[in-house]
């Protein structure tokens, strides 16, 4: 786990074996699934699997280790990493939001649960990031169906959903401003109709 390279003729150093180190605290779990050492296992494969970038074996470890070992002392460190891998998956609010949501819950099942962890304002921090971005992705989806689309209704509906999920964030405030034009009865001026409007001026 630690790095240690094999001999080869017991001279040269081979590759770091990190996935024989996983394969062998497998054989931990499945041999001792009642000990303490299984959800250590099971925490030592997501911790060389995050090192490697193999986000979905550490989620599955991870998943195992609270599911099987909720009781475990391991176990406020398995949501922590849970939702930092989903979080580590999030490239933008333009993409699918999907590791973004799981992210959110981790954390907020961390909050609710150990709330006398030395990392909650950490957790806490992530989780208004998350929070964030996931509003912005609710807006931009409103901003669409506003902008390009003619459709207030789909609009004022992901509009919404930006207030509920980061009532303070900017996303939020701007979400805000197009509800009020949208009530209002306030047509956007897309970059066609700006360029229309330039191009009858000539």
């Amino acid at each position: 786990m630690e790095g240690a390279r094999p001999k080869i003729f017991f001279v040269l150093p081979g590759f770091r074996l990190y996935g024989e180190a996983m394969k062998q605290f497998e054989y931990v779990v499945a041999n001792a699934p009642y000990s303490d050492y299984a959800p250590l296992a099971l925490m030592n494969i997501a911790l060389i699997a995050e090192r490697e970038k193999e986000s979905e074996i550490a989620i599955d470890a991870l998943d195992r280790l609270i599911n099987y070992y909720p009781q475990s002392t391991l176990a406020a460190d398995a949501y922590y990493h849970l939702a930092k891998t989903f979080a580590n998956l999030v490239k933008s609010y333009e993409y699918d939001q999907g590791s973004t949501r799981q992210a959110i819950s981790y954390y907020e099942d961390f909050l609710a649960l150990f709330p006398e962890n030395p990392n909650v304002g950490e957790v806490e921090a992530n989780l208004d990031q998350m929070e964030n971005l996931l509003a912005g992705s609710r807006l931009e989806l409103g901003n669409f169906f506003y902008l390009y689309r003619n459709n207030n209704t789909a609009a004022l509906t992901f509009y919404n959903e930006a207030i509920t999920i980061a009532p303070e964030s900017e996303a939020a405030n701007e979400a805000r401003e197009r509800i009020k034009n949208i009530e209002a009865g306030v047509r956007p001026v897309t970059r066609s109709k700006m360029l229309r409007k330039l191009l009858m001026a000539d």
